[in-house]
C-alpha cells in the first residue's frame, strides 16, 4: 500500500495516525509505503496522482484498487483485505 501525502496536506496528518497503526498491525502481510509528494514529484507524476491523500494498493506489481481523500483505519484495513 502506497500512501501519497504531504506535510502541508491537513487531511494527509489527520490519515497518518491510522496508516502507522495498519502498518504495525499488518507488518507480516502488507508493506506500507509513504511518499512524500514534495519530495517525489517524479513518482507522483508516473502514478497520476491527482489529489491528496491517494492511497494505491498494489498486489502481486499492479495496481488493484485507488482512493483519494482522507480515509479511516476500517476503511484503510478494507482496502488492503
Amino acid at each position: 500500500m502506497v500512501d501519497f501525502w504531504a506535510q502541508w496536506c491537513g487531511p494527509c496528518l489527520l490519515m497518518n495516525k491510522a496508516v502507522s497503526s495498519l502498518a504495525e498491525d499488518y507488518v507480516d502481510d502488507v508493506v506500507v509505503v509513504k511518499v512524500d509528494v514534495s519530495l517525489s514529484a517524479k513518482l507522483s507524476k508516473c502514478y497520476a496522482v491527482k489529489g491528496l491523500p491517494t492511497v494505491i494498493v498494489f498486489k502481486e506489481g499492479s495496481e488493484t484498487v485507488r482512493k483519494s481523500g482522507s480515509l479511516t483505519r476500517q476503511q484503510l484495513v478494507e482496502l488492503v483485505q
